[in-house]
């Protein structure tokens, strides 16, 4: 691969190299020897020479159809060659299993009195209905009670398919919120609670199931310090106080230990979505709220600094969320813009959650389109007729909305029914990793 096209390639895409490395990529570093053919089987791996007249010939070939049939790929074919890890680096909370004993201690042998009466079934429903503070406390009163506790069929699905969750939640000091039940009915719940998509990540503030691109892109389920809250909604001391508060510091989030200390002290942040939804209710309007909130804006002075307008862009920002896209399409909320700093707000109040339908013993496997990524690289070399083809009209939509389309898609996960359809009837950079791999085969190029 020459030096030229090293250089023609977008800035994005080093980052997203850097970033998103591909699921069956090593993750040690190469030695520098290797740097340059490292990197040149990145690019033939994840990227083809994009441009449009490479699109439009490829399509016209005689053999596109026969190559970018699916019905001759076999679900390992699939797997391997069109799929990415669906959260391989997303940013997100994350915490190692204490002992078990450190959450259930016997203090004495004191018996039930009259709830040890009742049947076994409905002290299990009744201990389902306690959140995870209450849970501990209760199991730490006798024998019989952790017994009841540590077998609990909601905590006991939770610690077998789902581990970190409860320790997560009491690390993060919000282990008085949310009953057993609710965490282990999202578990079993595969959808993001604000778009409809499949969704991958548990909003711990919330206890409510939501995707990547909501996670990113829709600021209502950011993360913000108590402080920045008052400001950016116009709320006192005492009505910040009952909000959902979650306690972290960097060390929990993952990809950014390097340069912390383990006396760090932890932050006190709420989401978005809590912090407008008290705001609208003391006020009586959005409207009246963002009124309020403007008069003690930090750019009100003629002098205010460029941190103080950043500060005060990112609050108009966030004063105008909305927790639920009107279409109910991930990759349609709206895009975060350029000038808004919000990298250190996206992944605080998140973590990774397992789907576990009824009927499932184990998770659900999910899987990102390798293709969507592909397309993605290459906005500026999508014609009219490419995103026809991908379901999307261009004479109804601007070029940022459909790169943001496009973008969208990258994030979203799929079981492998789903997958194989949507390569079929919606991405293009599926079909033409297909048509490469099955011509470079029928060229006699031996492939890994």
């Amino acid at each position: 691969m020459s030096n030229v096209f090293l250089g023609q390639l977008p800035p994005f895409f080093f980052f997203h190299q850097i970033f998103f490395t591909p699921r069956q990529s090593n993750i040690i570093a190469p030695q520098p020897q290797y740097m340059q053919t490292y990197y040149t089987k990145i690019l033939s791996d994840s990227m083809l020479v994009w441009d449009a007249s490479t699109f439009i010939q490829w399509m016209a070939d005689p053999e596109w159809r026969y190559f970018t049939d699916l019905r001759s790929w076999s679900d390992e074919e699939v797997i391997e060659h069109l799929t990415r890890d669906p959260m391989a680096n997303s940013r997100h909370l994350q915490c190692s299993i204490p002992p078990e004993d450190r959450y259930f201690t016997t203090k004495s042998s004191t018996s039930l009195g009259l709830l040890g009466l009742l049947p076994t079934e409905l002290l299990d429903y009744l201990l389902g209905l306690l959140d995870i503070r209450s849970l501990r406390s209760f199991g730490a009163t006798c024998e019989y009670a952790l017994s009841l506790t540590t077998n609990q069929s909601e905590y006991q699905l939770l610690q077998k398919l789902a581990p970190t969750i409860c320790p997560l939640i009491y690390l993060t000091g919000l282990d008085y919120l949310h009953p057993i039940a609710s965490v282990s009915r999202e578990l079993r719940f595969c959808y993001c609670r604000s778009c409809g998509e499949r969704g991958t990540l548990l909003c711990l503030p919330t206890c409510q199931r939501i995707c990547e691109n909501c996670a990113q892109y829709n600021q209502a389920y950011w993360g913000l310090l108590l402080s920045e809250a008052k400001t950016a909604f116009a709320l006192e001391e005492h009505e910040v106080d009952p909000l959902p508060v979650l306690l972290t510091n960097r060390r929990m989030w993952r990809g950014t230990e390097n340069g912390v200390t383990h006396t760090e002290p932890n932050l006190e942040y709420v989401t978005t979505k809590s912090a407008l939804s008290a705001a609208i209710q003391k006020r009586g309007s959005r409207q009246a709220m963002i009124e309020a909130a403007e008069e003690i804006s930090p750019d009100r002075s003629a002098e205010a600094s460029a941190l103080a307008i950043s500060k005060a862009l990112l609050y108009r920002y966030l004063r105008a969320s909305n927790p639920r896209p009107a279409n109910g399409d991930p990759s349609q909320v709206v895009a975060r813009l350029s000038n808004v700093p919000s990298t250190e707000r996206i992944g605080i109040v998140t973590t990774l959650f397992p789907c576990v339908p009824e009927g499932y013993r184990m998770a659900m496997p999910t899987y990102r389109c390798s293709g969507c990524w592909v397309v993605c690289n290459a906005p500026f070399q999508i014609l009219n007729e490419h995103y026809r083809y991908m379901g999307i009209e261009p004479t109804s939509t601007s070029p940022e909305d459909r790169y943001r389309i496009v973008k969208g898609r990258t994030l979203i996960v799929r079981t492998l029914e789903e997958l194989r359809y949507h390569i079929s009837h919606q991405c293009l950079g599926g079909k033409l990793l297909m048509f490469r791999r099955r011509k470079m085969q029928s060229d006699g190029v031996v492939l890994p």
